[in-house]
């Protein structure tokens, strides 16, 4: 008779020696046998059978399925990893940890004839096999089907050309996509997400989280060492150099525009930034040793392993800073490498040039050797020729040349859409204007704070009519309703955008010319009673470098203008150059309404309330007149519930209701798309709909000829199917 044992997860094994006391077992009077896959498993001790349950050893099975093991005397610990996971096991122990998380076992490991055995329903519930028990044989049959074998990957390098220039590359204070790239890909954190979103050790080896879930302690991967820009070997990563960057990060006087992040979620952390200490020792960071870092929250945070993809997070050598001090990331002498690539070379408006770190840990998924940016300033217009003529690796396609992209055969076969992000776009009001004179600033003022005013700019704004300057074909693809994206976080198999809160939001085009006309007939009365002087000068920055954005400012122009009438709404337009465009307007207060986006951080909808906080210069809500601070108070209940993650998810969406509907955004839509030519494959990229990992090259291919469109959707297809699949298999 067969007793079945159906596995949940996958997992893998381990072994060692250790000193532990060997516990008594019952020895059956014939031996157990082990079959895996039909093929006897041999080992010098056999399975016993403890307590009812069936211990075998580990280094046969687990080294049999393809995983590694390792013991650590100190802590009398033997450890087994597979792929994103790990297990930890003390033999004489009853407590184990799957991937960081406590378990409880109700038969520990025991150690015979200085094996390490472990229940065999612990083996088949992490390693998704399949086991049978044959009775008549006294034989375990385990079936397991074993993880695909990744191939070599072959791959050209990648070139591109840019023309808006890096203002720094610090890390741990900046809060752009473009600045993050060069971290991104130079310097890895204690995570990361692979192609399919499955999240991995990187410099953490393993961890352990607290069951309150507060504490989380992370084994540091030996042997990797910061490079400098000429590949010498400047020293070990450890357990400090995520202490002293936090400590950089968490220093007030560095303007880190990521702070908020940290000391949203670590013990003690606001107080320092705050300078209510200056005793470091007080937040929740610190080295238990070189090779293990303590992070302790202020309360339960999820989302927390997520977090720690982001820039803030990463390490920083402490010896490093000091030497550097105010040129830290200036340019490639003053960066240290950790990661897949080192940054070589830097010369501004020139070139930018990263090479494969030949020392790093995980060298065997970097496949293009070479990065190389060169400077352009005329970049967006000039890139998709010199893709044509093979000339760089990668060129978006402008409208303007699109359609002759799309008749010509041979260049029609290299077009394909561009992947969508989790960045989201939507339109900011300025509520405290700062731009010159000539745009009559204090009557704006005035306008944008009448209710009326916003609502008529709110559904006055056709951005269908918009995105067409980006997707000329599809132009509803991007379109989204909601701040935060539809599809990034969901909570009993609900959509966060489908929440009761956001239900009809999400559905609802705010375009409606009838409403647009009605609340501007409401604020003309109004707006005129205080003083305000028609048409209202709408000062409308856009960034030169880019053709549909330079494009659409002027359609949307033409549309407000024509639907709310000239004589109400002066929409104006205004360029300014690449390099250094958020300093020169957004960051300055120089907007009246400007497209704005932002990404999120981590697995969860309070990444997305960040900009309209008073720490920000996004659209910050506080500086409108008579706010009563309903939307902070709002975010503040949201971020109490820790342990109800629906009621947190609603409470998040009845705060960004409150945005929408008083109009105090203009939601737009999602990142990326439009259309690109490229020799990258789209699906090898690292993948999270949050933080810095789409920036990376680690994983990434450049093909031999670029995907068309046909061969992009197939594509994207089947790489949904592996990712749903990997997401299953790992419990993610």
């Amino acid at each position: 008779m067969l007793k079945k044992l159906v596995v949940l997860f996958i997992m893998f094994a381990l072994f060692i020696g250790t000193i532990s006391p060997a516990l008594p077992v019952k020895a059956s009077t014939v031996p157990i046998k082990m079959v895996l896959n039909g093929k006897t498993l041999v080992s010098d001790v056999s399975p016993v059978i403890q307590n009812g349950r069936t211990l075998v050893p580990f280094r046969v099975i687990f080294e049999a399925l393809g995983s590694t093991v390792e013991w650590d005397e100190k802590t009398n610990t033997v450890a087994g990893y597979k792929g994103p996971m790990f297990v930890l096991l003390q033999p004489g122990s009853t407590r184990a940890w799957i991937t960081g998380e406590e378990v409880k076992l109700d038969v520990g490991p025991v150690i015979i004839s200085g094996r390490t055995m472990v229940p065999l329903r612990f083996v088949a519930e992490t390693m998704g096999a399949q086991v049978d028990w044959v009775d008549a044989t006294n034989t375990v049959v385990i079936t397991h089907t074993p993880d695909p074998v990744p191939t070599a990957q072959k791959s050209g390098d990648f070139t591109t050309v840019y023309s808006g220039e890096l203002t720094h590359m610090n890390y741990l204070v900046t809060a752009t996509s473009a600045e993050q790239v060069v971290a991104a890909n130079t310097v890895d954190g204690l995570v990361e997400y692979n192609h399919l979103g499955v999240l991995y050790p990187s410099l953490a080896k393993s961890w352990k989280i607290s069951n309150d879930g507060l504490v989380y302690t992370f084994n540091i991967r030996q042997g990797v060492n910061w490079m400098t820009f000429d590949n010498k070997v400047y020293a070990e990563v450890g357990a400090q150099d995520f202490v002293d960057a936090l400590k950089y990060v968490l220093t007030k006087e560095n303007a880190s525009r990521t702070a908020n992040i940290a000391y949203g979620v670590i013990k003690g952390a606001q107080e320092y930034f705050d300078g209510k200490t200056t005793d470091f020792s007080t937040v929740g960071v610190k080295a238990v040793d070189k090779y293990t870092v303590e992070y302790t929250l202020k309360a339960p945070a999820p989302y927390f392993m997520s977090m720690l993809t982001y820039v803030c997070f990463l390490p920083a050598n402490g010896k490093f800073l000091a030497e550097t001090g105010t040129r830290f990331g200036t340019d490639h002498k003053t960066l240290l490498n950790n990661g897949a690539y080192i940054l070589k070379n830097f010369e501004p408006q020139n070139v930018r040039e990263y090479v494969k770190n030949t020392h790093y840990w995980d060298a065997n998924t970097v496949y293009i050797n070479k990065l190389t940016y060169k400077f352009n300033r005329e970049a967006s217009q000039l890139a998709p020729e010199l893709f044509f003529r093979g000339e760089i690796t990668a060129a978006s396609i402008p409208i303007s040349v699109l359609d002759g992209w799309m008749q010509d055969p041979a260049r029609k076969e290299m077009v394909r859409p561009a992947p969508t992000s989790t960045f989201t776009f939507w339109y900011a009001f300025n509520f405290d204007a700062k731009f010159p004179a000539q745009y009559e600033p204090e009557n704006w003022k005035k306008a944008v704070n009448s209710l009326n005013f916003r609502k008529a700019i709110f559904h006055g704004i056709d951005r269908v009519a918009a995105m067409l300057t980006l997707d000329p074909y599809n132009p509803e693809r991007q379109i989204q309703n909601t701040i935060t994206p539809a599809g990034f976080v969901a909570v009993g198999g609900l959509d966060y955008t489908k929440l009761p809160a956001l239900a009809k939001i999400s559905t609802t085009n705010s375009y409606n010319r009838n409403l647009a006309l009605d609340f501007r007939n409401k604020a003309q009365v109004e707006l005129r009673a205080q003083g305000v002087t028609f048409p209202i000068k709408m000062m409308m920055p856009f960034n030169t470098g880019s053709i549909d954005w330079t494009n659409r400012v002027q359609v949307m122009e033409q549309q407000i203008e024509n639907l709310l009438g000239k004589g109400f709404i002066d929409v104006i337009p205004v360029g300014f150059p690449a390099t250094g465009f958020l300093d020169a307007t957004r960051r300055a207060g120089n907007y009246a309404i400007q497209e704005v986006n932002w990404g999120p951080d981590y697995a969860d909808p309070q990444t997305y309330t960040d900009p309209f906080l008073p720490s920000n210069t996004y659209s910050p809500l506080n500086v409108s007149a008579g706010y009563d601070g309903t939307y902070e108070k709002l975010i503040a209940a949201a971020k109490a519930e820790v342990r109800n993650v629906k009621k947190r998810y609603e409470l998040f969406a009845q705060a960004e209701a409150y945005l929408i509907e008083n109009a105090f955004v203009v939601p737009y839509r999602v990142g990326g798309g439009g259309y690109i030519a490229s020799m990258l494959h789209p699906f090898t990229s690292a993948y999270a709909p949050f933080g810095v990992s789409n920036l990376k090259f680690k994983y990434q291919v450049v093909l031999d000829k670029p995907m068309n469109t046909t061969q992009f959707y197939e594509a994207q297809t089947q790489w949904q199917k592996d990712r749903d699949a990997a997401l299953k298999r790992w419990g993610q």
